[in-house]
């Protein structure tokens, strides 16, 4: 079974659950600005969310 990991999935039970058990919030800090005809203003949180993703699976994996 999956652990999940983005907070905006879970009901507030799991969520003091998690707090209740010491849980780390990482929050993807990005930028939203032009970068001209060729990328989407939206890439930095695109990025970004995904290196969110990526540790928090690792973090989960290590705890398992």
């Amino acid at each position: 079974m999956t652990t999940e990991i983005e907070w905006m999935k879970m009901t507030s039970e799991e969520l003091n659950a998690r707090a209740a058990a010491g849980a780390l919030v990482i929050i993807p800090v990005a930028s939203l600005e032009q970068h001209g005809p060729a990328l989407a203003t939206g890439v930095d949180i695109i990025c970004a969310t995904g290196v969110a993703h990526r540790v928090a699976r690792r973090m989960v994996a290590v705890g398992e």
